[in-house]
């Protein structure tokens, strides 16, 4: 990645250290303080936007728990932090660019995005647009997304999207987000990957 995660990283954490308690704050009858989701998504094709790897397909699945951290009347601002059991780059044979009837191979991987922030919008009705923000890391099971470059990446991403209380305490989530990953120049090669991820989920609150 030709620009620096840890910048960004402090300016989240040091929100999040920073930011007063929910306790003393308004209430509302939906979500809640505390929750615990699971997501997942899919990325059809990779862009070019800051990495350099056309033609890949990217696949995710996430644990989350967030918490309040501040509310207003019409506005939540939310800590997140994923744990990612499951992270598959689906790529040309190699890491080269897929010729006709080239083979394509699926790298593994795993990790964690413990820095997130997230905006909820409307938070006194049932459907809630967001916003939201996260960094973190994935290790895959080899070099990703070259040879030579490493197991090792950096995640950075932001995207949008809506959640939907069927229940005062249950929600479903769709959406889209930016993703990009790479080793941040630690290692000779760092083409890095942009995806274009659609994602769907479920919370609980409490």
């Amino acid at each position: 990645m030709r620009m620096r995660l840890w910048p960004a990283l402090f300016l989240l954490l040091s929100a999040f250290l920073l930011s007063s308690p929910a306790s003393a704050q308004a209430k509302n009858r939906f979500g809640g303080d505390n929750e615990l989701g699971f997501w997942a998504g899919f990325s059809p094709q990779s862009g070019a936007t800051v990495g350099g790897s056309p033609d890949r397909k990217f696949f995710v699945s996430a644990v989350r728990y967030s918490r309040v951290l501040k509310n207003w009347r019409d506005i939540g601002f939310r800590y997140t932090i994923d744990l990612i059991p499951a992270a598959v780059v689906i790529q040309p044979k190699n890491g080269f660019q897929v010729l006709s009837g080239g083979q394509r191979e699926a790298i593994y991987g795993a990790g964690i995005s413990p820095v997130g922030m997230q905006l909820n919008f409307r938070r006194q009705k049932a459907l809630q647009p967001f916003g939201e923000i996260n960094a973190g890391l994935l290790y895959f099971s080899r070099n990703a997304p070259v040879p030579g470059s490493s197991n090792f990446n950096f995640t950075f991403d932001f995207g949008a999207g809506a959640q939907y209380f069927y229940r005062p305490k249950r929600a479903f989530t769709a959406g889209y987000m930016f993703h990009h990953l790479s080793n941040a120049e630690t290692a000779p090669h760092n083409p890095g990957i942009d995806n274009n991820i659609i994602f769907g989920g479920m919370s609980f609150y409490w």
